[in-house]
């Protein structure tokens, strides 16, 4: 900011042909500059605060955003881990290339599978089944 203030001064010396000193405030021209350099000096602040707002604003994004990334490979992760196990399901529910046996000695396939690994999984489903 001091900067910015010192080449207010500057110009306003090429433009008067003077310094503040010599002319000590009594030049009109001066005047100007005083209010110049308060209108800079109150619009570096202004952005000043936008900035710091921004840069804020910024990096609870950026913080959010990594979150959500870190969310998102855990989620694929789950979602490889769920398609591997259906695929693996969808194989033994064929029952080409292997049996599964329930309990009693029964081979169960497709539908009879489906239903047997629904009970086990959801005890809900079992008691809701209509008996026959």
């Amino acid at each position: 900011m001091t900067k910015l203030l010192e080449l207010a001064d500057a110009y306003a010396e090429q433009r008067c042909g003077a310094t503040r000193e010599h002319c000590r405030g009594n030049t009109p021209d001066w005047t100007w500059v005083d209010k110049t350099r308060a209108a800079l000096v109150a619009e570096i602040e202004r952005v000043q605060t936008e900035f710091a707002e921004t840069l804020s604003e910024r990096n609870e994004q950026a913080r959010l955003l990594g979150m959500s990334a870190e969310r998102e490979l855990a989620l694929r992760a789950r979602i490889d881990v769920l398609e591997r196990d259906a695929a693996r399901y969808q194989e033994l529910r064929r029952g080409q290339h292997w049996s599964v046996v329930n309990g009693i000695g029964d081979t169960l396939r497709a539908d009879d599978l489906d239903e047997d690994v629904d009970a086990v999984i959801n005890p809900r489903l079992q008691r809701q089944a209509p008996k026959e």
